[in-house]
């Protein structure tokens, strides 16, 4: 019995496939690692624009609340100076400007017995005056 021998054709076919199946294969890793490059440039151009955002906010919200703080402590110092004034007359207590007005009349009223005694010095007997 005669074997007949193919010429070699299913060792050529499978070498032409193989060869083919490479050439779909580095064309695919090629398309993929150019699609991955393109997305990782987007995805670095898409984080930046969106920390750019954060930025923005996180500092418009700081600024928001730094003048919120300021205005709460204004109107905390107002309320309580206010407070505070209506303690100390609650409390029948001198205010600054009280003390001030009596320091100004003490003073007044030094001034004018200084002079009544200088007066009365030159019109008392005995008095010695230089």
């Amino acid at each position: 019995m005669a074997t007949k021998k193919k010429a070699g054709k299913p060792t050529s076919d499978l070498q032409r496939t193989v060869a083919r199946l490479r050439r779909e294969g580095e064309r695919l890793a090629g398309r993929l690692e150019r699609e991955v490059k393109s997305l990782a440039k987007r995805a670095r151009a898409e984080i930046g624009a969106e920390v750019r955002t954060l930025q923005k906010d996180i500092g418009g919200r700081a600024a928001t609340a730094v003048r919120t703080g300021r205005d709460a402590v204004t109107t905390i110092e107002g309320r309580m100076t206010a407070l505070g004034e209506q303690l100390l007359k609650q409390l029948h207590a001198a205010t600054r400007k009280d003390v001030s007005a009596l320091e100004r009349r003490v003073a007044e009223l030094e001034r004018r017995n200084a002079e009544l005694e200088e007066r009365l010095g030159d019109l008392l007997p005995g008095s010695s005056r230089d």
